[in-house]
């Protein structure tokens, strides 16, 4: 009721300051096939509580935050609460330099380019 608010529709520098006032951000999706949203809220500096739903989910523990195995709504539940505890600049700053270590821009092209140009066709 009064812990969680749903803001609907934002505009890139809303959802800028919406980050910055925030604990945690909570990503419940089933399926993902990347999670740019993710990578925005690491980039942002808040650590991220998702569920195992595939794409870079996998990647909370190791970047910021926590992967809860699909379902478990308790430990959803727990793993916000626990997330929502640190928010200090150290704890934000050190989440956005893991998540600039895995999604540079030219260290994603330079995979992105060896991957292709391992392919046979």
């Amino acid at each position: 009721g009064d812990r969680v608010r749903f803001l609907g529709a934002r505009s890139r520098d809303e959802i800028i300051e919406a980050f910055a006032a925030s604990h945690v951000y909570v990503h419940s999706s089933r399926y993902e096939t990347f999670g740019v949203a993710l990578v925005e809220a690491w980039a942002a500096g808040l650590p991220v509580v998702t569920f195992d739903c595939g794409g870079v989910s996998a990647m909370a523990d190791e970047i910021g935050g926590r992967t809860i195995r699909h379902g478990d709504i308790e430990a959803l539940a727990a793993a916000m609460v626990d997330g929502a505890g640190d928010v200090s600049i150290e704890m934000r700053l050190d989440t956005k330099r893991r998540a600039l270590l895995h999604f540079d821009p030219l260290l994603v092209v330079g995979s992105l380019r060896e991957a292709y140009r391992g392919v046979r066709v």
